[in-house]
Formats: C-alpha cells, sequence, structure tokens
C-alpha cells in the first residue's frame, strides 16, 4: 500500500500509526488502538500551521481536521502497551 500523505483512513493508503492501528485488532473485531479525532492546529494559536496547509493544497483538498485517525504518542500512553525498558 502506498504512504497515506493525506492521512485519511477512507483511502487505500497508510501512514505509520494508522498501519500499526489496523494491525493490532481484538478477537471481538474491535482496534487495540480505537480511532480519534485527528487535529492539524496549532495547541497555541488554535489555527492551522502553514506547512499544513500547504501540504494538503498542494494534494489539493481539505485538511483532514476531526476526522479519525491516529497519533503515535496517543497510542503511547495506551494502557495496553506496557514499557519494559526506558534508555533514558
Amino acid at each position: 500500500m502506498p504512504y497515506d500523505s493525506a492521512y485519511s483512513e477512507s483511502n487505500n493508503a497508510f501512514y505509520c500509526s494508522e498501519l500499526v492501528q489496523k494491525s493490532f485488532v481484538q478477537t471481538d473485531g474491535l482496534h487495540l488502538f480505537p480511532a480519534i479525532k485527528m487535529t492539524f492546529k496549532n495547541e497555541q494559536t488554535g489555527s492551522f500551521d502553514a506547512y499544513w496547509m500547504s501540504h494538503f493544497a498542494k494534494l489539493g483538498i481539505p485538511i483532514s481536521e476531526n476526522e479519525p485517525g491516529s497519533y503515535p504518542a496517543h497510542m503511547s500512553k495506551s494502557d495496553c502497551i506496557n514499557i519494559i525498558h526506558n534508555y533514558f
């Protein structure tokens, strides 16, 4: 599958954490890491950074704000993960 530069769960491509999310499914069919609402807004300003506006403009699609997705940082805080060694 190609890399998903649109960060969308509704296409035939995957971005890094989407692949991980879809790889871990429980026996009941639910994802171990449920989807969350994506945001591309700057936490301090509440506005889209120029980078994301340019990125999505080049793709010719609207910014995927509030669409379901995943973030590596969010997934790393899951109760399903047990850190067994810290390198720091």
